[in-house]
């Protein structure tokens, strides 16, 4: 298992809304940053890039459309929303195929998901699509 599904697992098991609307632009430049020291390194940059985009944008429309979790008590909420979590989640996956996995750029998918690439490492112009 890479880092990145260990990060992903725990940002969606332990993170509130709240918490990560605060935390979600720190992780997004996590991402880009790992993805430059990997370029480095020879790795191909922009299929790793294409890759952490879907990543982030994928837990940030889970957390915001999906699992809106105010409280600590994330089993009682997932308990009283169970149903309601399931058909969200049908849904951001259909968005998810056919909005966002279909776009080839990056800059395209970017542009989507509100992230200013010539801005992408101080992100001050991020927001969530809608």
């Amino acid at each position: 298992m890479n880092d990145s599904y260990r990060l992903n697992s725990f940002l969606l098991t332990t993170l509130t809304l709240t918490h990560w609307n605060e935390e979600r632009l720190d992780v997004l430049r996590a991402f880009l940053r790992d993805i430059e020291i990997a370029a480095a390194k020879g790795v191909a940059r922009e299929s790793l890039l294409r890759e952490s985009l879907l990543q982030w944008t994928f837990i940030d429309l889970y957390f915001n459309r999906v699992i809106p979790i105010d409280g600590e008590d994330r089993f009682k909420w997932l308990q009283s929303h169970f149903g309601e979590t399931l058909k969200k989640t049908v849904d951001l996956v259909k968005y998810f195929d056919t909005t966002l996995l279909p776009v080839k750029k990056n800059e395209d998918l970017a542009k989507i998901i509100g992230v200013d690439m010539n801005d992408a490492l101080s992100l001050s112009t991020v927001t969530t699509p809608t």
